[in-house]
């Protein structure tokens, strides 16, 4: 089985969608990403990062972009995983279309979302 990171800091959700993929793969959670770097830096067979787009700002309404900033550490440092992004809200059409290999807008569906990392990672 593929080795899949997921990080979301809103741990129902990271827990449902760990779940959802945890029949096909194995699925490590993390809730930050820091906690996210550290587990790739550790484990080189993980194959593919989901990462949750949006964060609350600490002490506002605002939402950070902090998948993004992820995903672009990633790329960088990890560039054979493969990566998604998942949000509530469309990306920016400014957003860097190479980021990603997919992107999932909450909610979906776990089993097209299942089918359409399987196909990603071939």
């Amino acid at each position: 089985m593929k080795k899949v990171l997921i990080v979301d800091d809103e741990k129902e959700l990271l827990e449902l969608v760990a779940t959802g993929l945890a029949h096909d793969f194995l699925v490590s959670t993390v809730s930050t990403g820091k906690e996210a770097l550290e587990k790739l830096d550790e484990d080189p067979d993980i194959v593919a990062i989901i990462a949750d787009k949006d964060k609350p700002r600490e002490g506002s309404e605002e939402l950070e972009e902090v998948g993004i900033r992820l995903l672009e550490t990633v790329r960088k440092e990890h560039p054979t995983v493969k990566r998604i992004l998942m949000s509530g809200r469309l990306p920016s059409p400014l957003m860097d279309k190479t980021l990603v290999h997919a992107f999932w807008a909450k909610p979906f569906l776990l089993s097209t979302s299942v089918l359409q990392l399987g196909k990603i990672l071939g």
